[in-house]
């Protein structure tokens, strides 16, 4: 079901607002995610959700994690506005989907990390907003 939609954000996206549902998915070049694998050994899709309204009253999303050849969906997840959800991930491309009853701004990244770094550790140029 999830794999069926059309992307309508890439990953990574920054700072995007979402109003009811919203979908993002990699785009890999062929070769390249194999080389970052290798690299990195782990990589972790990263989702966080802020608040769109001034008010900063209380919000939250639901969080599909899915893989775009349709084998494997993970969630829902609740995320509540201010939270970041981690989910690692395998080296095959992955999408997800976002619905909220609420006004969110939403971010989705994936950090890349080595069997010896600290789980979460971030690299350099992988952070939101940037």
């Amino acid at each position: 079901m999830l794999s069926n939609c059309y992307a309508q954000y890439p990953i990574p996206s920054y700072k995007v607002p979402v109003s009811r549902k919203a979908n993002f998915q990699e785009n890999q070049v062929p070769g390249i995610l194999e080389m970052d694998t290798l690299i990195y050994g782990k990589r972790t899709i990263v989702v966080h959700a802020e608040n769109a309204e001034s008010n900063m009253g209380e919000c939250s999303a639901t969080i599909w994690v899915y893989s775009l050849d349709g084998k494997t969906r993970l969630g829902p997840y609740t995320v509540n506005c201010g939270e970041t959800l981690y989910v690692d991930i395998d080296d095959r491309d992955w999408g997800v989907y976002v619905q909220s009853n609420d006004q969110v701004i939403i971010s989705v990244w994936i950090e890349y990390s080595q069997g010896d770094m600290p789980a979460g550790k971030k690299l350099p140029g992988l952070k939101p907003g940037k």
